[in-house]
């Protein structure tokens, strides 16, 4: 049975979900084991506005169609709490792929990676999901989960300094906003907003509840023990806290993210440890033939039009590609650091888990945020009542 310094990761995909369970020792975080199960039935995320259009920095006040822009989210303040089976439980609203061949590895004690379809026998992705908490073996089970990349809404704002703007003031102008946005009013529980030291503003919000928490909320009906959601993270704002845990990057460094998907992707850049720019979603991913082809154009067409002034490194988030992906842009772009997200020995012990680590970036960092390890770099969280 696990102890109190376990932690899981749920990260739901386009057709499934991947789990990494790790544990704290010693201020560190050792990853046990990952997982990879095939939904019973896909689940769509809401979106709020249609097509994905973009523009490098804008008013919040710019006009309606450049909503769906997205931009970039900042550090963090607390959680609120809910009610989950009875228990007071920490839940944040804050705001991708196995390889398709892994070669056969031995069982560790610290370390297992499983390929597990549960659909023979799940009937709903609750009874799945239901299946994967009692696998864990726990009375009280604690996660981070996530929200899927695209469906929050993010925005960087640096033609003011919101340094002068009262917070009264500025509070209602961000919920007018919001409401051109989405069509209805939004309170704090469904965005949140940090003012940077220059004096920029960085939005983030969502439109409804993420459809993982909707599912665990579900399950709540059936676990008859306590589970502790301690974090929600966007994709994207979970890679950022990764980012900050493993990386020493320099204030004018800029960084280049690519989230790969299955169905879908996403590129992101820091220009030190902040968010510069975040793309669109990218409608294609690994299952794609032109995938890399169009990634790379995508990053060309920014450094060409000056939207991103330069590049200093590439990293590879949720590899499922492998080698492939690397010397793929490793050649195209051959004056530029480009490799897959390392974990350093301060944040996480692996203990030879790269290769099959690589395309769980992101359910390892939901579990990494579950643990609340150094919660100086986690981003800021929406709460949600």
């Amino acid at each position: 049975m696990l102890g109190n310094k376990d932690y899981i990761g749920l990260d739901l995909r386009e057709n499934f979900i991947q789990v990494a369970h790790v544990r704290s020792e010693g201020g560190m975080i050792k990853l046990v084991k990952l997982d990879k199960f095939s939904l019973v039935e896909k689940i769509k995320s809401k979106s709020s506005v249609e097509g994905d259009s973009y523009s490098d920095a804008g008013d919040v006040f710019a006009d309606e169609q450049e909503a769906d822009s997205i931009f970039g989210l900042e550090e963090g303040e607390d959680e609120g709490e809910e009610e989950i089976e009875g228990e007071d439980v920490k839940e944040d609203l804050s705001f991708e792929d196995l390889e398709d061949e892994v070669e056969e590895v031995e069982e560790e004690d610290l370390m297992s990676l499983d390929m597990v379809d549960e659909t023979e026998t799940a009937q709903s992705n609750e009874v799945l999901l239901y299946n994967i908490i009692s696998g864990i073996d726990a009375e009280k089970v604690t996660v981070g989960l996530n929200i899927r990349a695209g469906n929050a809404i993010f925005q960087i704002i640096r033609d003011t300094d919101f340094n002068e703007v009262k917070k009264k003031d500025l509070i209602q102008d961000l919920e007018q906003k919001l409401e051109s946005i989405y069509g209805v009013s939004k309170s704090s529980d469904y965005y949140s907003y940090e003012v940077r030291e220059d004096g920029s503003l960085v939005l983030a919000s969502i439109e409804d509840q993420p459809p993982l928490l909707e599912l665990v909320d579900n399950v709540r009906e059936m676990y008859t023990g306590k589970i502790t959601i301690n974090e929600i993270f966007p994709d994207e704002v979970s890679l950022v806290g990764m980012i900050k845990a493993n990386y020493d990057l320099q204030p004018d460094e800029i960084t280049g993210v690519l989230q790969f998907g299955q169905k879908s992707s996403r590129i992101f850049f820091l220009k030190g440890n902040e968010i510069w720019q975040v793309s669109p979603i990218i409608n294609e991913g690994t299952d794609n033939k032109s995938f890399l082809n169009t990634v790379f154009s995508k990053i060309l067409f920014q450094l060409d039009t000056g939207e991103v002034p330069n590049l200093d490194r590439i990293i590879l988030a949720n590899n499922s590609l492998g080698e492939d992906a690397v010397e793929f842009f490793q050649q195209n772009f051959s004056d530029i650091s480009v490799s897959n997200f390392t974990y350093n020995e301060r944040s996480l012990i692996s203990e030879d888990t790269d290769r099959m680590s690589n395309s769980f970036t992101t359910s390892i960092a939901l579990a990494w945020a579950a643990s609340g390890n150094d919660k100086r770099i986690i981003p800021r969280s929406v709460t949600r009542t």
